[in-house]
């Protein structure tokens, strides 16, 4: 992603966490109160520009955290 887009791409990152903490979908825990067999997954952001069919130039900004789970073994 160029550099030019990075405070778009922050601004939404933070609206991602936001969402995602407001439905519910995260816990807080501590490494200590996990058990032995339990695996923390580790995740990434893919970051998409929607751009106006007409112009071409960036629209919207959009970013998804995912876990990627296709790592365990």
């Amino acid at each position: 992603m160029a550099s030019h887009f990075r405070p778009f791409c922050l601004t939404t990152e933070e609206e991602e966490w936001d969402g995602l903490w407001k439905r519910n979908r995260f816990k807080v825990w501590k490494q200590s109160d996990l058990a032995a067999d339990n695996h923390v997954f580790t995740s990434r952001y893919v970051y998409k520009l929607k751009r106006d069919a007409i112009s071409g130039e960036v629209s919207r900004f959009k970013v998804r955290l995912i876990v990627q789970g296709f790592k365990m073994q």
